[in-house]
């Protein structure tokens, strides 16, 4: 990879694999590129580039506290699905089977917070704090109609609805419900994968 930044003109941005502040530092060592991205890391951990918590792979409690609170700050602003999609990413790891069904099957803001207060001493900080600022990135620029054209096929072919929870999300839920040993703790492929 270092090889291939050096033949570059412009920054070299790398990913894969990145759960960690640990990894994300190693990758950008390793490669001296520009800039370190995550994915799925992110969504599993969105302090992942906090250096408070370097080794971390799960989301700190600090950090689903903090979600709790913008969350309360956006108020109707952002919708369910949002919020309860990224506590289900940042959270479910520390879940046992039976309770991460029952968060899954929860469907406002309130029942959330109540679940996540019983069961993991999870609290908001108070009053919701005024939202933080920021830029209203609404693309208005011109659509050319063939583009246009291929954005309604694809739309109609997805059947997306705002009650759809969508593919990833869905396949990841079903899995978080249907591994084996659910009750305990995912680790992943910590101790490799069987043969």
């Amino acid at each position: 990879m270092e090889e291939v930044r050096k033949s570059l003109q412009i920054p070299l941005i790398v990913n894969g694999n990145v759960e960690s502040w640990s990894d994300a530092c190693e990758l950008h060592a390793q490669t001296g590129a520009a800039g370190v991205m995550a994915a799925r890391g992110l969504l599993a951990n969105p302090a992942l580039f906090n250096s408070d918590y370097p080794t971390a792979t799960t989301t700190p409690l600090a950090c689903v506290e903090q979600w709790l609170d913008i969350a309360a700050a956006a108020g109707d602003n952002l919708l369910f699905q949002c919020f309860h999609h990224h506590l289900t990413f940042m959270w479910s790891s520390e879940m046992k089977r039976s309770l991460r069904v029952q968060f899954n099957s929860l469907s406002t803001k309130k029942q959330v917070v109540e679940f996540l207060g019983e069961h993991y001493n999870v609290r908001t900080s108070g009053p919701a704090p005024e939202p933080a600022p920021y830029t209203d990135c609404t693309y208005t620029h011109f659509t050319p109609p063939r583009h246009a054209r291929h954005i309604a096929a694809e739309a109609e072919e997805l059947a997306w609805s705002s009650r759809s929870d969508g593919k990833f999300f869905t396949e990841f839920k079903e899995h978080q419900i249907s591994k084996p040993g659910g009750d305990d703790l995912e680790l992943g492929d910590l101790f490799g994968a069987e043969e």
